[in-house]
């Protein structure tokens, strides 16, 4: 419900639902954006395009990191306020301009091995393409705060022409309650792909050399076959006009390890928990 992430204070949950907003980690656009806004009768429209390019870098296990960059980003955001209501949509679309070097790597490793040792080769190598391939992100969210009651949701679907990334559908809602100078809230969210696996059933014969390839390649085409549920539950107290304390419990399932959201140490847990809880305790102020 913003274009700002790093938002602490104003913000009654304790941080911004991992399963919605960890999909695209891209905080900032290097290009330009215009905007129009509009009072109606009952309420205020606006509109935004923009257009631009970013970069942002993501993580995963097995010490894993890629810088990634965005290119040729075309996006619109429309949003109507009135009363206590807010509505906004948006829409946007792009183009992967890099790609991990280790993905090269992998296809140039996979063009060498025989089709009789590995039959399933050519599919992973297309599913090891990214730049170039079409992106799309579609939004929509509502908000209502009237000072007691809040409520708030956002849905989205992320998809792309590449076999990495598949109808990656994401939500959340919240609901809370303000009884003086406090606020209770109580989130569920929810992200899945729909991506089949695209390195079944790996190679016939089991080398120990292809099945290292056949272990950094299921790292790169499954990174975003994600199927993880949370559920929190947060306290605010408004301790001065500029600071809030906030206690935070949350409960979260993964049903498919790798994830992008859940990262764990390899070599000490080789076989991490599918579901654990997490206690966060954070003080929010303003200048």
């Amino acid at each position: 419900m913003t274009e700002y992430r790093d938002i602490g204070y104003s913000m009654d949950m304790e941080h911004p639902p991992v399963e919605f907003y960890s999909i695209i980690p891209h905080q900032n656009l290097d290009g330009v954006d215009m905007q129009y806004r509009t009072p109606l009768d009952q309420g205020i429209a606006s509109i935004k395009a923009y257009w631009g390019r970013s970069e942002s870098p993501i993580y995963s296990d097995y010490e894993f990191f890629w810088n990634v960059e965005l290119k040729s980003i075309l996006g619109v955001a429309v949003q109507y306020e009135t009363l206590n209501w807010l509505f906004r949509a948006n829409y946007t679309t792009t183009q992967a301009a890099n790609e991990h070097e280790q993905q090269k790597q992998l296809r140039d490793a996979l063009t060498q091995v025989p089709l009789q040792v590995w039959p399933t080769k050519n599919e992973l190598i297309d599913s090891l393409y990214i730049i170039d391939k079409r992106f799309t992100y579609s939004a929509v969210s509502m908000r209502y705060d009237d000072s007691n009651w809040l409520l708030q949701s956002e849905i989205s679907l992320t998809d792309s022409n590449s076999s990495v990334l598949n109808h990656l559908k994401a939500g959340y809602i919240t609901l809370g309650k303000r009884f003086d100078l406090n606020t209770l809230s109580f989130t569920y969210s929810v992200a899945k792909s729909d991506n089949e696996p695209s390195v079944e059933p790996g190679p016939l014969v089991p080398l120990p050399e292809l099945m290292q390839i056949y272990e950094a390649a299921s790292m790169h085409s499954g990174f975003y076959q994600l199927d993880q549920h949370s559920t929190s539950l947060t306290w605010r107290r408004e301790l001065s006009p500029t600071l809030a304390l906030k206690f935070n419990w949350k409960h979260t399932s993964a049903d498919h390890l790798p994830s992008a959201f859940y990262l764990h140490n390899t070599e000490q847990f080789s076989d991490p928990d599918l579901s654990f809880n997490t206690f966060t305790l954070s003080f929010n102020w303003v200048f």
